[in-house]
């Protein structure tokens, strides 16, 4: 398991998914949260991203 699926299990454990999802419905909702960052950085300038990527960073954290 690469770090990446490791991070992803410890979230999904973190907020005890597993109680209402499989695997399939996790990597749904994860692409829909990628889609909704996908809207927010669409049409923003290179600097504009990386304040978002910032912010969204710290408030996973």
């Amino acid at each position: 398991m690469n770090d990446f699926q490791k991070q992803i299990k410890k979230f999904a454990e973190d907020r005890n998914w597993s109680q209402f999802h499989n695997p399939k419905d996790l990597l749904l909702g994860i692409v829909e949260e990628i889609g909704e960052i996908r809207n927010i950085v669409k049409w923003e300038q290179d600097i504009n991203i990386l304040n978002h990527a910032t912010q969204i960073r710290n408030w996973v954290e």
